[in-house]
């Protein structure tokens, strides 16, 4: 599933500027489908009709630029993958990382906690058609960390490459002292979802999330315990007469 450089280019554009539309759309009498954001012109009319839930900055590198309140903060979400995606590049160029080499879907879902992206890993799984017992080429899973947010890729990249070469990868793009979140950390941290223990505090919330991960990446039994929980918060919102209670949480973050 290797993606040209244009469906490239367009991929990333749609993950970088389309996850910080996040203002919901003016109030009409009529309710009105929204158009998919599925396209180059679909982002652009959405930016054109939306102007102030978005911020645009396009910079060839040779003196052409477009910016549309580009200095106005917006929360980064998923955008940041494409510091993840760049820094993939970089290795790849390097000879650091082969694109073709293969990564069992094992090594790539001890990095996935779900419940907590919005099926996203399960399409990215249904896009490559593969299952538990395959393997998948770097750039597959590259590819999918961008067509489907898959926030597992990013993750088993930072544990790859290393947060230098994140940091290298945000600087060359301009982004000095980057804020990188841990995904699946984050996940694991939120208050009430698969721990009962909260984080340091928020000034060590990035270093505790990546911890938390990396240790549940290292323990099936965590990692069996928030699947089951997950499928029956899953199936509690599908079902909501449903009174069977969802497993007990784990205390995996102490220490």
């Amino acid at each position: 599933m290797t993606l040209s450089r244009r469906q490239l280019i367009v991929t990333t554009a749609l993950l970088a500027v389309g996850t910080a539309c996040t203002a919901a759309p003016p109030a009409t009498t009529t309710p009105v489908q929204p158009r998919p954001i599925d396209s180059a012109d679909a982002l652009v009319d959405w930016i054109a009709a939306h102007p102030g839930a978005a911020s645009v900055l396009v910079d060839d590198g040779r003196g052409r630029r477009v910016a549309h309140l580009a200095d106005r903060s917006r929360p980064l979400a998923s955008a940041a993958k494409v510091v993840h995606l760049t820094a993939y590049a970089q290795a790849v160029v390097a000879g650091r990382l082969d694109p073709d080499a293969r990564v069992s879907v094992a090594e790539w879902e001890r990095w996935y906690v779900p419940g907590t992206d919005g099926s996203a890993h399960r399409r990215a799984l249904q896009m490559l058609g593969v299952g538990p017992d395959d393997t998948v080429r770097w750039d597959d899973l590259v590819a999918v960390m961008t067509a489907a947010s898959d926030s597992a890729v990013p993750d088993l990249l930072r544990e790859t490459l290393g947060d230098a070469a994140l940091v290298a990868a945000a600087t060359a793009g301009g982004w000095t002292a980057p804020d990188l979140p841990s995904f699946g950390g984050e996940g694991l941290l939120t208050p009430g979802a698969f721990s009962d223990d909260l984080p340091p505090g928020p000034a060590d919330r990035r270093a505790a999330a990546v911890a938390a991960l990396r240790r549940y990446a290292g323990d099936p039994a965590w990692r069996a315990a928030v699947a089951q929980r997950a499928a029956a918060i899953e199936a509690a919102a599908q079902d909501p007469a449903a009174q069977a209670a969802p497993p007990a949480r784990t205390r995996h973050w102490t220490g």
